[in-house]
């Protein structure tokens, strides 16, 4: 969970960030699930292969009913936009509804976050003390203070699960109107490709958001420990954006200049100087980038 890079003939710790597996192996488990749940009504066997036990199996309402309300609608005519509104609403039901989910998902995220700081912590301190005033303060900030970015993370994925689960619905529904009179094995192929592409916007998804709450949850915990400043800490691979010969060298957000470097998070530094663009590590999508506190004035 902890890595260390030399910045400046120092060795600091570095936090890997988390991989949210639990909020990305529960959406690409309902995508999977709505591509079941169409071919079963086609006629196809139903075929369990949830990547994650229990991630949202728990979840789950009436599979039977939602079969038999497929197989019931017209597909000569197909869904109208509000059969589709229905349909998306029916899925989201069955899984619990979106604020179910979205709550599930986001506990998940932000309890791998929590657990990433309180190592780096340990890392930072190198077997010192934490003062007993500095460790309450945290233990509050930890606690009953993160129920405003389960707000605020249920706030900006409910909208977000929903269109995922409308993207999947409303792709099959693409591939059962144009191939109507088809062969059941030949819509079974296009809806499998369909439902891969989601799967893989899923994953997107999911990524962006964990970096996201978990540079959120790190800087909010940092700075209830009273720190000011960080440094910017990229992976070091050839991913970075703006590194010399990497595969997003000409990117115009530039973080690998920014790298080893101390900025305060109440100033992040300038990431995309052709649109003036500030943020601290993690907030930029897909940024894989993290801060590394400065918590010397933490430890006896």
């Amino acid at each position: 969970m902890i890595r260390y890079v030399n910045v400046r003939g120092k060795r600091i710790p570095a936090v890997v960030t988390p991989r949210g597996s639990a909020y990305r192996a529960g959406l690409a488990n309902m995508v999977r699930e709505i591509e079941s749940i169409y071919l079963e009504a086609m006629g196809w066997p139903h075929v369990n292969h949830f990547k994650q036990d229990g991630s949202i199996r728990n979840l789950l309402g009436n599979r039977t009913a939602i079969v038999a309300k497929l197989r019931a609608t017209d597909r000569a005519r197909g869904f109208t936009q509000h059969g589709l509104t229905l349909a998306i609403d029916g899925f989201l039901e069955y899984f619990g509804g979106s604020g179910g989910l979205v709550d599930q998902f986001g506990r998940a995220v932000i309890g791998e976050s929590n657990k990433s700081f309180d190592a780096l912590i340990q890392a930072a301190g190198n077997g010192a003390p934490v003062q007993a005033r500095i460790y309450a303060i945290d233990h509050r900030a930890k606690t009953s203070d993160m129920g405003r970015f389960l707000d605020g993370f249920r706030r900006e994925n409910t909208g977000l699960i929903r269109k995922l689960v409308g993207r999947q619905v409303l792709t099959t529904e693409n591939v059962l109107a144009n191939g109507y009179g088809e062969h059941v094995d030949v819509l079974a192929s296009r809806i499998r490709e369909a439902t891969g592409t989601t799967e893989s916007h899923a994953e997107l998804l999911a990524r962006d958001q964990t970096l996201k709450v978990n540079a959120d949850v790190q800087a909010f915990r940092a700075k209830s420990l009273g720190a000011e400043q960080y440094t910017w800490i990229t992976s070091n691979d050839e991913r970075v954006r703006g590194r010399p010969g990497g595969k997003w060298a000409d990117s115009q957000s530039n973080h690998w200049r920014l790298h080893g470097k101390v900025f305060s998070y109440n100033d992040p530094p300038i990431t995309n100087e052709e649109k003036g663009i500030r943020l601290n590590p993690g907030r930029d999508f897909q940024c894989r980038c993290t801060a590394t506190p400065n918590l010397s004035h933490i430890f006896d």
